[in-house]
């Protein structure tokens, strides 16, 4: 009957034992679990927060890429009306009467001509004989070629060696170099 006791006391133990075991194991799984589930919480957070971050971010430089596109529109726009503005210029003296056309020619070569030189008018100049009639003409011992040039209105001397381009583009263009920076002043100052 000792024996008996014994062993029972030996099941009784070890019964104990594995409830002590499995209690303490179900206590142990029950901290992982909760440690599990606040580091996901915090992942989760620290997801939240950085995809806060990047959502910041990613509107912040879609604005800046919206103010940029903005700004090259309304550099663009401002282009094509200063490019009009002297357009118009250019279109204005090549359409000036046929009188004020050779006394504008005339002045031109009265200020650039050396002497000697051929004048080259445009295709368009229909005052070739006008032109050829200035005083300037003579004075400077000019030659009026029959010859036309392909270019818009005004003249090219050309000389021994060199030409002078006195064309109306290039006078736009050289005044669009010195004015520009007042017009756009004017235009949107």
């Amino acid at each position: 009957m000792k024996e008996q006791k014994i062993i029972a006391k030996i099941i009784s133990d070890a019964e104990e034992k594995a409830l002590a075991t499995v209690a303490g194991a179900e206590r142990r799984a029950e901290n992982i679990i909760a440690e599990a589930r606040a580091a996901a919480a915090r992942s989760r957070e620290e997801q939240l927060a950085l995809l806060s971050a990047r959502h910041a971010e990613t509107l912040r430089r879609r604005e800046i890429n919206a103010r940029l596109d903005c700004n090259k529109l309304t550099l663009s726009a401002r282009r094509e009306v200063i490019d009009a503005v002297f357009d118009g210029a250019l279109q204005k003296l090549c359409a000036l009467p046929e009188a004020e056309y050779a006394a504008f020619i005339g002045k031109l070569l009265s200020k650039h001509a050396e002497g000697g030189e051929t004048v080259v008018l445009s295709f368009r100049c229909g005052c070739r004989e006008k032109i050829a009639a200035l005083p300037v003409i003579k004075e400077k011992n000019l030659t009026v070629s029959k010859e036309y040039g392909k270019f818009s209105g005004g003249a090219v001397l050309v000389g021994g060696g060199y030409d002078k381009n006195l064309t109306f583009e290039a006078l736009i263009e050289s005044a669009r170099e010195e004015k520009q920076a007042e017009v756009v002043a004017a235009l949107f100052g």
